[in-house]
């Protein structure tokens, strides 16, 4: 489920807490192209962190991103949290075929996930050859609680999509970096790469080696947080101060006494 071949067009999600984000795109020889986008703000208490609570009304968010955006496709990638996911880099003798293959990752997988086998979700694609011994190559296990992904399928099923691709987020991102190498010095290698990514209520941190994500942390913090200030100090709703936040209109001691220590902090 995790390394599917992709068909194209395809729906991407991006489900947090604030909103749920969806792309169209299709791919024409190397290049891809942006069809449709859209974003819907996702219901309350609908997720919690990157679980999804609710997904009937996850399903409705979607429903209405993709009435909005005038998508077609139907078939949809998503992603979970790295956090959910278990990782692992096991050796395999390079002469299996992919069958046999399959049959020894499955032996071997009970050693490396801490959960009981029928609870879990796992896939594997094989890296390359092992830089200890030509005879070997280096297969990724990567696995998750199968209930981290029922909640994300349940809900693209809702809005009347399929699920067709299941990725982990960080290695969703190291994809998509490598579609930015034009823009980052020596086409991204020998170099190191931060990217940060600030969410409504979380903010993830990565760190791409040769454009492969060798580091990554999640801390508990995000917009919503200058959200929430805005309506203590200026005694606004929690909508208007999200509007205020964006489109402006908000007292001229706003950005010293405000956004500026906010700023700081986040830095």
């Amino acid at each position: 489920m995790f390394f599917g071949k992709k068909s194209q067009p395809l729906l991407g999600l991006d489900i947090t807490t604030s909103s749920v984000k969806l792309i169209e795109l299709s791919k024409s020889g190397k290049r891809f192209r942006v069809e449709s986008y859209s974003a819907e703000p996702t219901p309350p208490s609908s997720v919690n962190e990157k679980a999804i609570i609710d997904a009937k009304a996850v399903g409705e968010a979607i429903r209405r991103a993709v009435k909005r955006s005038g998508a077609r496709a139907t078939d949809v990638a998503i992603a979970i949290s790295g956090d959910a996911a278990i990782t692992k880099v096991i050796q395999m003798p390079s002469h299996l075929n992919e069958n046999d293959m399959e049959a020894q990752v499955e032996v071997q997988a009970d050693q490396y996930i801490p959960f009981p086998m029928e609870e879990v979700s796992y896939d594997f694609e094989v890296v390359g050859e092992s830089p200890n011994d030509p005879e070997m190559v280096d297969v990724l296990l990567v696995a998750t609680r199968t209930e981290n992904f029922d909640q994300r399928r349940a809900a693209v099923e809702s809005a009347g999509l399929k699920a067709r691709i299941v990725d982990v987020e960080p290695f969703a991102l190291e994809n998509a970096c490598n579609l930015l190498t034009h823009q980052m010095p020596e086409g991204g290698m020998d170099q190191q790469v931060a990217i940060v990514d600030f969410g409504a209520s979380n903010t993830t941190f990565s760190v791409l080696q040769n454009l492969r994500v060798v580091y990554t942390r999640d801390f508990n913090f995000g917009g919503q947080q200058l959200t929430e200030e805005i309506m203590r100090i200026y005694g606004l709703s929690l909508e208007d101060a999200g509007r205020a936040k964006k489109e402006g209109g908000l007292p001229s001691n706003y950005q010293p006494e405000v956004l500026d220590p906010f700023v700081d902090y986040m830095t």
